[in-house]
């Protein structure tokens, strides 16, 4: 049993589930997957599982529906709420989008809630899939436009990557923006178009403490190559990518 036989790993799990702080070792989707791997350990137990964790069933599936979710949306999944400037998912609100059958369904609401001039709520995504549920042949474009009033759903057909940013690093892009005359969104993607791979990065938005990049399936698999190679943690892979690069 590879995560029951290290403590290291055993502990970083623990300590990312039932915690009251948003700051954890590992992710929403990396929780999901050291769940996955533990009921692979425990032969399927889903029983032991739960013996051994300190959540509830129910929340087990909920972070297992979470790899239900296509690759384009599952970095934009965060703990605690959606962060709507962001473009951030919160764990509950993936999890309800993970239900849907239809990887096309879940990028389009995806892609809906985080273009839309306001936040949407718990209790609407719950209504549009309710729709969808007592009418699984009614579109989820139509289930949207009569919960949300949104008439041109959007759709994710990139990659997403919500990367965390050093306060220290947000500062310095933030300074060398001003002296360039460049907004931080434009120096940060030129900055970092010199370590991606040529046409891999679609766009950079750069917020106080994090950084939201566009990306091609290429893209989105250099991150996790760079980060292996250079031992840092996905979580701090794009604080390297810029420091090596002058900030």
């Amino acid at each position: 049993m590879y995560i029951l036989s290290s403590p290291a790993r055993l502990a970083k799990l623990l300590t990312s589930i039932k915690v009251p702080y948003t700051d954890r070792p590992l992710s929403p989707i990396d929780v999901a997957k050291e769940i996955r791997t533990m009921l692979e350990d425990l032969g399927g137990d889903h029983n032991e599982l739960v013996r051994r964790l300190p959540i509830e069933q129910d929340v087990t599936n909920q972070f297992l529906r979470l790899l239900n979710l296509p690759l384009q949306m599952r970095e934009m999944v965060v703990w605690g709420e959606s962060r709507h400037e962001t473009g951030a998912i919160g764990f509950s609100v993936a999890s309800k989008i993970a239900s849907l059958n239809n990887h096309d369904d879940m990028l389009k609401v995806a892609g809906t809630i985080t273009e839309m001039s306001r936040p949407v709520t718990k209790e609407e995504i719950k209504g549009i899939l309710s729709l969808k549920k007592s009418d699984p042949n009614k579109p989820i474009d139509e289930c949207m436009s009569e919960v949300l009033n949104v008439t041109r759903p959007v759709t994710i057909t990139h990659y997403v990557f919500l990367g965390g940013l050093d306060m220290s690093i947000s500062r310095s892009l933030d300074l060398c923006a001003r002296k360039s005359g460049k907004s931080a969104h434009d120096l940060a993607a030129d900055m970092l178009s010199t370590v991606f791979p040529t046409n891999s990065l679609k766009g950079v938005r750069v917020f106080s403490d994090c950084m939201r990049l566009s990306l091609t399936r290429q893209g989105q698999d250099f991150i996790y190559e760079y980060a292996k190679s250079h031992d840092v943690s996905i979580r701090n892979v794009l604080d390297h990518m810029l420091s090596s690069e002058g900030l």
